[in-house]
């Protein structure tokens, strides 16, 4: 398939652009693309890694080091895009140090300094003590990837508690069900992640669809060590979910899904194509996506 002309301004990593000068290596079918962002991954995974002053490497949220903390979400979206791009030991490293870091009260940390220091919010009182909305999904994907890569019965099941204890910590709505930031909580406290907005409040559509690929995650994990009775209840629950965010989050009207419930007009275009990749949308929500 020929693909359209590329316009390479946008081909990008915070400021550091792409060499175009020879435009021969510019893909020009859809094989040549993905072939293409397959190299950029493997070399921009290169440049993002730094030698951690604790020992061992850690993995920094982008290649120009404009940060020196390594990101709990951006390491789990990593491993989720362009899983072949890292050491195994590197991923066991950094999965031991974040299972090691999980508070007594089960909160994972949503950063880590390069000497290893933990954080759990987003640098002020309330950040401290109040959850990220996506760090305990992402700590989940990370294990499942790595189990998956290692096949370490073992580790799992040590891990799995600690993920199950971790997912208690998110903050769900006590009628929908679905992750939910409280009105009473200052905008300067948000950890959503991905999509955060200044004035994001309610029932959150991109929090609530990590929770449920954590919960199918969890399956499997719990289907890997024989629990076929706990894998049946967190696909069920996945299930469950799935159904809440379609009769709360979606706008029929708009054809798209709302990136919260309350004080977000905004229709999350990004959360409403992984609620269709993800088969949580609908046949009819699916092509309605599609068309927008």
């Amino acid at each position: 398939m020929e693909l359209p002309e590329f316009d390479t301004r946008h081909l990008h990593a915070r400021g550091e652009i792409v060499d175009t000068e020879n435009v021969a290596t510019l893909p020009h079918t859809t094989e040549d693309a993905i072939a293409f962002l397959a190299d950029y991954a493997n070399d921009l995974t290169t440049r993002c890694r730094v030698t951690a002053d604790m020992g061992g490497s850690l993995y920094l949220p982008d290649a120009s080091h404009t940060s020196s903390h390594f990101r709990t979400r951006d390491f789990a979206s990593l491993l989720a895009g362009s899983p072949d791009t890292l050491d195994v030991q590197d991923l066991q490293n950094m999965i031991e140090r974040l299972l090691a870091t999980q508070r007594e009260d089960g909160l994972f940390p949503e950063t880590l300094a390069s000497d290893g220091t933990p954080h759990y919010g987003r640098g002020n009182p309330v950040g401290e003590s109040a959850p990220a909305y996506d760090v305990p999904q992402a700590v989940v994907s990370i294990t499942w990837h790595v189990y998956q890569k290692t096949g370490d019965l073992a580790f799992l099941k040590k891990a799995l508690p600690r993920l199950i204890k971790g997912i208690t910590t998110l903050p769900c709505h006590a009628r929908t069900e679905l992750v939910h930031i409280a009105p009473d909580i200052p905008s300067t406290a948000y950890a959503d992640g991905y999509t955060s907005t200044p004035n994001k409040k309610g029932d959150l559509l991109y929090s609530s669809l990590l929770y449920v690929q954590a919960q199918n995650d969890l399956a499997d994990m719990a289907q890997s060590l024989g629990r076929d009775g706990d894998a049946d209840m967190w696909r069920a629950n996945a299930e469950h979910i799935s159904k809440r965010i379609r009769m709360y989050l979606w706008d029929k009207d708009s054809a798209l899904s709302r990136a919260s419930t309350e004080n977000a007009a905004a229709h999350d275009i990004w959360g409403s194509a992984l609620a269709v990749y993800m088969n949580v949308a609908t046949s009819g929500q699916l092509m309605a996506v599609s068309k927008y």
